[in-house]
């Protein structure tokens, strides 16, 4: 097989995967989301924030008061997206695709380097908040 076969097995490869649920359910996420004022700014605020105290910790400009002060202001932030319907799916649908994903890549990264892959690892989300105990 060459270069050109393999790129097309790929592009079919991506064309079943946008017909799988876990896509369907991040193109939806992000259409809602895109269409809620209140949500994008939510968003926005909480990355300015972080993003403002990214940049006073990579210059040593950053008191433990300020420390503090952006720490609560991220965990308030990112309590309202938790709390907000439309961020919190959108969070929930790139955690499972980014999952999916991961799976995906895992099989063909397994298969390539010849090792055998059991059912456990393919139910392993490389994530240990939802696994009752490793392999």
């Amino acid at each position: 097989m060459n270069k050109v076969e393999i790129f097309e097995l790929a592009k079919q490869l991506g064309e079943e995967i946008l017909k799988t649920p876990e896509t369907k359910r991040i193109l939806d996420a992000k259409a809602a989301y895109e269409s809620n004022e209140k949500a994008v700014e939510l968003v926005e605020s909480y990355n300015k924030i972080q993003n403002e105290y990214q940049e006073k910790i990579t210059v040593g400009e950053l008191s433990k008061e300020e420390y503090e002060k952006a720490t609560n202001e991220l965990i308030e932030k990112g309590q309202q997206l938790r709390e907000n319907a439309v961020t919190s799916e959108l969070i929930n649908a790139e955690n499972a695709f980014n999952e999916y994903m991961s799976k995906i890549y895992k099989i063909i990264s397994t298969t390539i380097s010849g090792e055998e892959m059991t059912e456990e690892d393919l139910n392993c989300s490389g994530s240990c908040e939802s696994c009752g105990g490793c392999h």
